[in-house]
Parts: structure tokens; C-alpha cells; sequence
């Protein structure tokens, strides 16, 4: 589980923000019009999921999330952290 919030770099973040868990959705799939769903990113081969809660389990499965870890999309580091995940993803396909 990575820590994308570190509060030396993001003096303006709130707890609220930082316990926004990231997951990554292999089939470009979510859950639509589900409130815990705070915004999506499209990636080129991915989906990217911000999510107020963690996802539960059914759903890791429905839509074939990868949890990413928690925080904020602004941390320094995050997109590469993404991008390093979805190489290694990739490399093992």
C-alpha cells in the first residue's frame, strides 16, 4: 500500500482529502453513478478511480480495481507512482 499523502509537500491538505484511496481499473470500468466516487481519470490503458471509501471487495472484483494507496492526485510523486505501477502491470501481462 503506498502513501501518497505527505504533509510536508501538501501544507493545504485537508484529513479529508488525504483519505482519498485511489484504485486503478484494468477494464476502463467503475462504479457509475456511485456517490463514493469523487472523479475518474482516463489514462492510456487504465482507468484512474478517486473513491471517498475503500472499495469493497465485490467491487475490487466486478471491476478489476488495483488499489493504488491513499492521498491526494497533486502529491509530489503520485503520477509517477501510477505510471510505474501500470509498466509493472504490463511487464507481468
Amino acid at each position: 500500500m503506498v502513501n501518497l499523502y505527505n504533509g510536508k509537500h501538501d501544507k493545504g491538505i485537508t484529513a479529508k482529502e488525504a483519505s482519498n484511496h485511489w484504485y486503478l481499473s484494468l477494464d476502463s470500468t467503475y462504479p457509475n453513478g456511485d456517490k463514493r466516487v469523487r472523479s475518474t481519470r482516463l489514462m492510456r490503458s487504465a482507468r484512474l478511480i478517486e473513491m471517498n471509501e475503500e472499495a469493497t471487495p465485490k467491487e475490487i472484483d466486478r471491476y478489476k480495481f488495483i488499489y493504488l494507496g491513499y492521498g491526494v492526485f497533486g502529491s509530489k510523486g503520485f503520477l509517477d507512482e501510477v505510471e510505474l505501477i501500470i509498466r509493472q502491470i504490463k511487464r507481468n501481462q
